[in-house]
């Protein structure tokens, strides 16, 4: 029983991750988002200044998450 748990939560995960790698490439281009907290981490205090730099790297138009939603 508790192989068989192991082995679906395995495969869940696994999944899982898939389906979130699959559709994160439907999004337009910016900096990658860690798990729970996104880009939070990423974003410098003078905000303008670190779009910027992401719009000379990503180009116009990012996608940056602010934990787990999509900005």
């Amino acid at each position: 029983m508790s192989w068989f748990l192991i082995a679906a939560a395995t495969l869940a995960a696994v999944v899982s991750y898939k389906l979130i790698q699959r559709l994160r490439f439907k999004f337009p281009p910016g900096p990658r988002p860690k798990p729970i907290v996104g880009n939070l981490n990423d974003i410098k205090p003078v905000r303008f200044r670190c779009y910027y730099e992401w719009a000379q790297t990503y180009g116009p138009i990012i996608s940056v998450w602010i934990g787990s939603i999509l900005n």
